[in-house]
């Protein structure tokens, strides 16, 4: 399967192989669409704060992965 463009490329040019930079792009993206979903939820009718709940987004990930609880008020759920 392709990796998508133009993150993927991104990835593969800097030494990753094929399936981890297609893994790490999937992530990514599926951080960035969770993180609106919750942002548009909260009614927010601005950026104002947006890289601060992708970060949190991303925090809740390394959370699961390391198999721990995120911090207090880190977590956008």
């Amino acid at each position: 399967m392709p990796v998508p463009r133009p993150c993927g490329r991104a990835l593969l040019n800097r030494g990753f192989d094929a399936e981890t930079a297609r893994l790490a792009t999937d992530i990514g993206l599926a951080v960035l669409r969770l993180t609106t979903e919750r942002w548009m939820a909260a009614e927010h009718t601005d950026f104002d704060g947006f890289a601060e709940a992708l970060s949190a987004g991303a925090a809740d990930l390394l959370a699961v992965a390391a198999d721990t609880t995120p911090p207090q008020g880190e977590s956008q759920s």
